[in-house]
């Protein structure tokens, strides 16, 4: 899921590594900036990384990141 406000980006998806366990993938940044940092956070099951996920976007929407679903929301596009 991306979720934006007017500068800045966040990007948080579910997923399984190379080794096929399961964590949460962020990544945030400026717009329009090759700026930017990401982090990978280990989970112990699916369900677990949709925990961290629900927390994630929790703190992100009470800092004012607004969703933003479109074609950038794809890995690889900040």
């Amino acid at each position: 899921m991306r979720l934006e406000t007017k500068t800045r980006y966040y990007l948080c998806l579910v997923q399984k590594d190379l080794f096929g366990r399961w964590e949460l993938f962020r990544a945030w940044g400026a717009k329009g900036s090759g700026l930017g940092n990401s982090l990978r956070q280990p989970a112990q099951s699916e369900a677990h990384a949709g925990e961290l996920l629900q927390a994630v976007l929790k703190q992100r929407l009470a800092r004012g990141y607004v969703p933003c679903d479109d074609e950038r929301a794809m890995p690889g596009n900040p």
